[in-house]
């Protein structure tokens, strides 16, 4: 399970490794969204639940994307 604290975390189909930057609650569960450890800001980032399951990529606004879902 994913925190707030979580480092290294590895995302199916995706290079490098990944560290969470914020969080929030949505549909009624925790979401992350997650940055490259690498690239940073310079490459999108990714919205995954609590469990690691990923819900958007190419995240380039934050968890306003979630909208679309």
């Amino acid at each position: 399970m994913l925190h707030r604290d979580s480092k290294r975390i590895s995302v199916e189909g995706h290079m490098g490794t990944y560290c969470v930057i914020d969080e929030t609650l949505w549909d009624d569960q925790t979401v992350f969204l997650l940055e490259n450890e690498n690239y940073g800001q310079d490459v999108p980032g990714l919205i995954v639940r609590e469990d690691g399951f990923l819900l958007l990529s190419g995240v380039f606004n934050g968890f306003d994307e979630l909208a679309d879902l």
